[in-house]
């Protein structure tokens, strides 16, 4: 199910990305960052979904630009899908998704790793009755003593104005990984807490697999050094160890995607697990 390039894009794509006419797996990309229009230009491809949500200071990255480079994946075009923003700082983040509600945008929840009211960030307790317990990204419903009970199948009334704003000692101290908003058409977008970088370039140096290094910045279409290499190729390595058990599911995505692992980057995985994912 991996993507599959004609000779004549291919050349096209490593012409504009500065890669040598013979592919290996050394080869590096001399230009990070390329104009949209001509990536489009080079793979016939359409305008990317949400495109108008993207900006100088607000970019996509990750597995929604590589759907989009790969026209899909295998996935209808039209199909809900997720979508991953990222932000130089909290108070862009927070900006960003007033906007976003503004625009027909609805509150899903805060994703973290210890349970918080939505409302004020506080710990609070689960409520079976009311969540949304569904196997992918549920949505509970969280009981505050201050708050009383709000989230789950309530959590898209959240009215703009109510939005908690993140603070940096509120995301170390509970763990805020994003905020979560759907579109009026289902898309499902996740707004980073914990990758705030400066500008995209940095944004994909932190992501585990080169295949997923790409991003859009509303105009270009930045990639990691090997990210295009390896997308001809068909290929994946492991290049930012930050979260080896997270990443153990990431690996067995892009197999199922068709993309094969270097034999490198499968030793440093068993290596990993054979330490305890230290």
């Amino acid at each position: 199910m991996r993507p599959e390039f004609s000779p004549e894009q291919r050349a096209a794509v490593q012409e504009l990305v500065g890669l040598a006419p013979r592919l290996s797996r050394w080869s590096r990309a001399r230009r990070p960052r390329v104009a949209l229009a001509e990536v489009r230009q080079a793979l016939a491809l359409p305008e990317p979904r949400h495109l108008a949500l993207v900006g100088p200071r607000r970019w996509l990255a990750g597995g929604a630009v590589l759907r989009w480079l790969c026209r899909g994946l295998g996935r209808d075009s039209e199909q809900p899908g997720d979508f991953d923003l990222f932000f130089p700082s909290l108070a862009e983040l927070h900006d960003s998704a007033l906007a976003m509600l503004a625009d027909g945008f609805s509150f899903r929840c805060y994703r973290s790793r210890q349970l918080i009211c939505q409302l004020c960030g506080r710990p609070g307790q689960f409520v079976e009755e009311g969540s949304v317990l569904t196997p992918y990204l549920p949505l509970f419903r969280v009981r505050c003593q201050d708050c009383g009970e709000f989230g789950g199948v309530d959590a898209a009334s959240l009215p703009r104005e109510r939005l908690l704003r993140l603070s940096q000692e509120l995301v170390a101290g509970v763990g805020v990984m994003a905020l979560e908003l759907s579109s009026q058409a289902g898309d499902l977008f996740h707004l980073s807490a914990v990758t705030l970088r400066p500008g995209p370039a940095e944004v994909i140096a932190r992501f585990d697999f080169s295949v997923a290094q790409f991003a859009l910045d509303g105009e270009h279409l930045c990639c990691g050094p090997y990210a295009w290499t390896d997308l001809l190729l068909g290929r994946f390595r492991w290049c930012t160890v930050l979260n080896p058990r997270h990443s153990h599911g990431r690996i067995r995505k892009y197999v199922r995607l068709g993309f094969r692992p270097y034999l490198l980057t499968r030793l440093r995985f068993a290596y990993r697990r054979l330490r305890g994912f230290r």
